[in-house]
């Protein structure tokens, strides 16, 4: 209300600073609610009714994408699966693969320097879960009725998690060419399975359709395979295509999956049609770790990035025009 004697930049540095800050305080506290209340997307009341703007309606569901993020330590596991239930989110995915068989000895062999290996093989076998950090998960599962999703890179690893009990799976753009897998995955009986379509074309989409015809659910997650993904890149146009596809078949699913920076690429997938967001999860900043620039923070950045998810449904609302 009064005259602030700044020019109009300082101004505007001054606040967008404050929103910053705001941001990432207001989740620090266990038990302090922090609330701004305004017009822009910062806001958590509406000044005009003082109410909540988070209605209770269907949000897509977002998938914690934790990938070899836990590092293979099992404390940090933990703090990731934690993190991303007092974010708010219930859909964590991981992945497994037979290393000694996925790759080939020379690749193996070769040097891998990094803080916990000195060899392709040492780095990659000892960022694979193993049997008591998947019982772990398992117990989370069941205790906070999570939804555990695992990208499967070969048959051997699909059938270890299902005899533990998991029961949903995603095919990761890394082995589209993998025809055989997919063929046998296909035979599987499962109620649902989620495609990522990263590095492939229309002719990859139409096959996945006819190969899993029997599925309940077909999640068809548009992915750009570029870490990180520069934002002229996204094409999401993509999402509104795969939107399309449920005029014929009803069980498919459109999705994204991000390997973009921040939340806009995200927030633009659900005005696109995307009912399954998918992003790359992390504790701290690791340059040794794949794609640790694509993730966020659990702690820090996810709750925001799921307030963004929930608040770019609200900003889509209805189709039907009221006064």
């Amino acid at each position: 209300k009064k005259i602030i004697n700044k020019n109009k930049l300082q101004q505007q540095i001054d606040i967008n600073s404050q929103i910053i800050a705001f941001e990432n305080i207001k989740n620090s506290y266990k038990n302090l609610k922090i609330i701004r209340i305004g017009f822009d997307l910062y806001s958590d009341l509406n000044p005009h009714t003082l109410k909540n703007n988070m209605r209770k309606i269907k949000y897509p569901e977002i998938v914690a994408e934790v990938t070899t993020n836990h590092r293979g330590n099992t404390q940090v596991l933990k703090r990731i699966i934690e993190g991303c239930i007092s974010s708010g989110v219930n859909i964590i995915k991981f992945q497994k693969r037979d290393v000694e068989n996925f790759y080939s000895k020379k690749k193996l062999d070769s040097a891998y320097e990094t803080p916990i290996s000195k060899t392709f093989r040492e780095y990659r076998s000892k960022l694979e879960l193993n049997l008591s950090q998947l019982k772990l998960i398992k117990k989370y599962e069941k205790k906070f009725k999570l939804k555990i999703i695992f990208s499967i890179l070969d048959f051997k690893s699909y059938l270890s998690l299902k005899k533990l009990g998991f029961k949903y799976f995603k095919i990761p753009s890394t082995i589209s060419l993998h025809h055989n897998f997919i063929k046998q995955m296909s035979k599987e009986n499962l109620k649902e399975i989620i495609i990522s379509t990263g590095m492939t074309n229309e002719n990859y989409v139409k096959k996945v359709i006819k190969i899993f015809s029997k599925v309940k659910k077909l999640y068809l997650l548009h992915a750009i395979s570029s870490y990180p993904t520069y934002y002229q890149s996204i094409n999401l146009k993509i999402v509104s295509e795969y939107s399309k596809f449920r005029n014929k078949f009803k069980k498919i699913i459109p999705g994204y999956s991000s390997h973009d920076m921040g939340s806009v690429g995200s927030m633009l997938a659900v005005a696109a049609g995307a009912e399954m967001i998918e992003k790359h999860v992390k504790i701290g900043d690791h340059e040794w770790m794949h794609y640790d620039d694509v993730a966020i923070d659990v702690y820090d950045e996810l709750p925001d990035f799921v307030n963004n998810i929930k608040k770019a449904t609200l900003i889509m609302g209805k189709k039907t025009k009221k006064i």
